[in-house]
């Protein structure tokens, strides 16, 4: 929930009403004012809109009487009585002496939006109501997506007072989803790598993501199926987070295997936000936002340049990103949405040491084998969205364009395979088209809920692997065949499309709820392979589909404890160059089941717990001997889930968060390499105003972070190390101005981010052992900044 304040105008005695505040009048202001809850009936219901209230504030700023104007159920009325009641604020004054007053207030409440892969945000369209001349705070409060599981979650975000940690972007905000955690191992500018809920997602082959209607995934990437680069994400302009843990939900496409997250952007403070920042390894950030003022938060445009020297060698990075999206109300129906983005990113990589090197002192810790590792990175994207709301009808359509750019330098095995370094280049640039559509419909007084939706995306896609020599970077030439004859791993030409199709019916029975839907998906592919053939070329075809069933149940026990049941079966797409001429473009299945719980046992408290098991017929592990994912075939995992949400007390927030899985390889019963079972993330988020200087409110705020990872199965039975990481922000306001200090890993703890077993040779002159040993790569120093903050 959030608010946006506009102008207060204070009604005084009727000899001043008509003609303004008089001279040596000065109105209340607003010091506190906890959030409305919005009521599960009206959120149930599907019912929003505006309540209009009239506060009585004596002479000390306590309300003493609430009056209602004009509200659309009894319900929101009320809720926003019991809000209003505990506002305080500073008194109304006449020649310097406080005095009572009669303010109006209007909370608007607003359906939450939908998670992206359904249509970002067709449930909430911009109030059109002029506001009265006499108008004093709006107020916002967005409902919750209700959860069709236990595992099913929305985070509000918006601007926080304290700034990225060590310059993060918005990838940084995963941390905060249930059983996520984020790994950077191969430089500040490569999408990360994602463990969630027992699934090593690579760098997103399992994890649907999207942002605010665009799809960040990438099909046939030439790293790692399923890339999702989020550094284009800007935190202060990601409203909320939505985690769908599982797969559920008919909505959920292409590798929504492990569960899907949408970031929804918009602007949570109208006005100017300018934001600087600077601290150790030359890190400097900068960002300027703008949100129009009577404008809606989804109107905003941000941009942010990024710059940082790295903890150690090779770790250089520089990024710079353009976000900007306007909503336009055509009507109380219809509203279009523009969403415009341009990103570049350059980074350099250490890459992975040796831990037997580091031990005896060969080279240190945070020291590199190869310093030309790193790459760069481009996205620029458009997406226009149509939404329709009337009654018990929605709709919406939008349509995409996207075009993006990747080279990556990496070197896992130094000298193992060539005299001349195994170091390889990958180049990866793909332009996308795409589009999504829904119809939804309610009867029978909204009991039952019927949607279909289709999706269409066509991918042009360009990819090579180039082995380099580790002297001077320059390509490799075949053996024995002279420069004219290159080492290319990879050279091809795909043209992938894919169409989706999903319907749902959701009933609601008394305390019981069902959803059921069906998704279809197809995929057709064409390849022209460079290298095939003796370098000839080779021209080949490939289709697939999957039919996809879901199925979720909900009962309201009593009053605050809700049980959940779901399957589903998810799915992800191949890599392309894999298929041969007619072949049957096979799709990965999973088959997910879970049992859960929510739980309100009192207000400002939320219990989830979920229990599942999954399936999957073909998953993928990373290869760092060919730098790609490679095929490990059938896994299985069981595990279970803890979430906890409080806010004991306005101004202070927590949430904290479990999840267990144990994942084998199903037939032969091995740990699934490089997936913690165990990790753990609690966050504090505290803000309160202090006092008042010269009419300038003071406040302090601050936030903390702490997650765990446990030790991470590693190939050859062996196992990792466990983490564990704080992260700091604190700060103080002194009116419009922000002053705070963020520190990352507090404690100073040296850890391994990466850790992976293979055999590898450094040594040029030594002889190759195909001996495994462990690597790693550093995770990042105790890291210290300071930032400013200025609204206006």
């Amino acid at each position: 929930m959030y608010r946006s304040f506009a102008i207060l105008l204070c009604l005084v005695p009727a000899t001043a009403a008509a003609q303004g505040l008089p001279e040596g009048f000065s109105p209340p202001r607003l010091l506190e004012a906890p959030s409305a809850v919005y009521p599960q009936v009206d959120l149930q219901n599907r019912i929003e809109g505006d309540v209009e209230l009239d506060l009585l504030l004596d002479e000390a700023g306590q309300v003493r009487e609430v009056t209602v104007t004009s509200s659309p159920s009894l319900t929101l009325a009320q809720a926003a009585i019991d809000a209003a009641m505990q506002f305080r604020f500073a008194p109304a004054r006449e020649q310097g002496e406080p005095v009572p007053c009669i303010i109006h207030y209007r909370t608007k409440f607003r359906l939450p939006p939908r998670p992206a892969w359904a249509l970002t945000s067709t449930a909430t369209l911009p109030a059109t109501t002029a506001t009265r001349a006499d108008a004093g705070y709006d107020v916002l409060v967005r409902g919750q997506s209700l959860p069709r599981a236990a595992s099913d979650w929305t985070f509000e975000l918006g601007v926080t007072r304290t700034a990225p940690k060590a310059g993060g972007s918005g990838a940084e905000l995963m941390k905060k989803a249930p059983g996520f955690y984020i790994s950077q191992h191969s430089g500040e500018g490569k999408a990360h790598q994602i463990f969630v809920r027992g699934f090593d997602a690579i760098h997103g082959q399992d994890t649907e993501i999207t942002v605010s209607g665009l799809p960040v995934n990438e099909v046939s990437n030439i790293h790692a199926q399923g890339y999702a680069d989020l550094h284009f994400v800007i935190p202060e302009v990601v409203r909320s987070l939505h985690i769908q843990e599982g797969t559920y939900d008919p909505r959920q496409g292409d590798f929504a295997v492990a569960g899907s997250l949408d970031f929804d952007l918009g602007l949570t403070e109208r006005g100017v936000l300018v934001r600087g920042t600077a601290g150790q390894y030359g890190l400097l950030r900068t960002l300027i936002a703008w949100g129009p003022e009577g404008e809606p938060e989804e109107t905003f445009v941000a941009a942010e340049l990024a710059k940082g020297d790295g903890f150690g060698p090779a770790r250089a990075w520089n990024r710079a990103s353009v976000l900007g999206q306007v909503l336009f109300p055509l009507s109380s129906q219809l509203a279009i949405r523009i969403l415009a983005t341009s990103y570049a990113g350059r980074f350099d990589a250490a890459g992975v040491v040796r831990d037997a090197d580091v031990e005896s002192g060969k080279i240190d810790f945070y020291g590199t084998y190869d310093p030309d590792q790193g790459g760069a990175s481009t996205r620029h994207a458009a997406l226009l969205e149509a939404r329709y709301r009337d009654g018990a009808v929605a709709a919406g359509l939008s349509a995409y364009g996207m075009l993006r750019g990747l080279r990556l330098r990496q070197n896992f095995t130094g000298f193992l395979v060539s005299p001349e370094g195994d170091r390889t280049e990958q180049l990866h640039d793909a332009f996308t088209v795409g589009g999504q559509g829904h119809y939804q419909k309610k009867l029978f007084d909204k009991r039952l809920s019927l949607e279909v939706g289709a999706i269409w995306r066509h991918d042009q896609i360009d990819q090579s692997q180039r082995r380099l020599r580790t002297i001077d970077g320059a390509p490799q030439a075949q053996d024995g065949q002279g420069a004219d004859a290159l080492r290319d791993d990879v050279s091809a030409e795909l043209s992938v499309t894919e169409l989706g199709l999903y319907g749902e019916a959701k009933l609601r029975a008394g305390d019981l709820t069902v959803r059921g839907g069906l998704r279809g998906e197809a995929q057709a592919i064409r390849i022209f392979d460079r290298l095939a053939n003796l370098g000839l070329g080779d021209r080949r075809e490939a289709f697939g589909y999957q039919v996809a069933p879901k199925l979720s149940v909900e009962w309201r026990v009593v009053p605050g404890l809700s049980l959940f049941g779901s399957y589903g079966k998810g799915f992800r797409s191949p890599q392309a160059l894999s298929l041969q001429q007619g072949e049957r473009s096979t799709f990965t299945s999973v088959h997910s089941g879970e049992l859960g719980a929510r739980i309100l046992p009192v207000e400002g408290l939320i219990v989830s717990a979920a229990a599942f098991t999954t399936y999957v017929d073909a998953d993928l592990v990373f290869d760092p001997t060919t730098g790609r994912t490679q095929l490990f075939g059938p896994t299985r995992r069981l595990g279970g889930a803890l979430v906890v949400e409080a806010q004991p007390f306005d101004g202070f927030s927590a949430t904290g968060s479990a999840t267990y899985s144990h994942g084998v390889h199903a037939d032969t019963g091995d740990q699934i390499p490089f997936v913690p079972q165990l990790v753990l993330r609690g966050d504090l988020r505290y803000q309160r105003p202090l006092t008042e200087i010269e009419g300038l409110p003071v406040s302090v705020f601050g936030d903390l972070g702490l997650s765990f990872l446990g030790p991470r199965p590693l190939p050859f039975q062996e196992l990792g190390d466990s983490v564990f990481l704080t992260e700091l922000g604190v700060g103080l306001g002194v009116g419009p101005v922000d002053v705070s200090v963020e520190i990352d890993n507090l404690f100073g703890s040296r850890w391994k981010d990466g850790q992976f077993v293979f055999a590898s040779n450094f040594d040029p002159g030594a002889a190759a052992s195909l001996v495994p040993a462990q690597h790693s790569t550093a995770g990042r120093p105790f890291t210290a900044q300071g930032t400013i903050t200025v609204h206006y």
